[in-house]
């Protein structure tokens, strides 16, 4: 499986791609249908950690989950950042959504 995320993120050390070169200002078209199924992802382990908004020091969650489907995985840290920050997430992924939910 395929991770999803960005370098700055707990657990993404592979990632290569900045969280603070991917917010915007603009929500995408289809901002709710992503979240929708980003959220409804399987549960592949959760474990204890306090988690804190790069930008603000915020704790956003005291739990660390691992979300997936067949082929990619991603943390409620992620969620995060694409429900409050649009955080833009690789075009590949977005497709994959938008075919998976039709």
């Amino acid at each position: 499986m395929q991770l999803i995320g960005f370098k700055e993120l707990s657990g993404c050390n592979s990632c290569s791609e900045s969280l603070h070169n991917n917010i915007s200002d603009v929500e995408c078209a289809n901002k709710k249908t992503i979240l929708d199924y980003l959220k409804k992802g399987t549960s592949i382990f959760v474990r204890t950690d306090i988690l804190h908004d790069i930008f603000t020091g915020d704790t956003i969650s005291y739990e660390n989950c691992v979300l997936g489907d067949n082929k990619y995985i991603w943390s409620n840290e992620l969620i995060y950042y694409v429900e409050k920050y649009n955080a833009e997430l690789p075009d590949e992924f977005i497709k994959h959504i938008l075919k998976a939910r039709c």
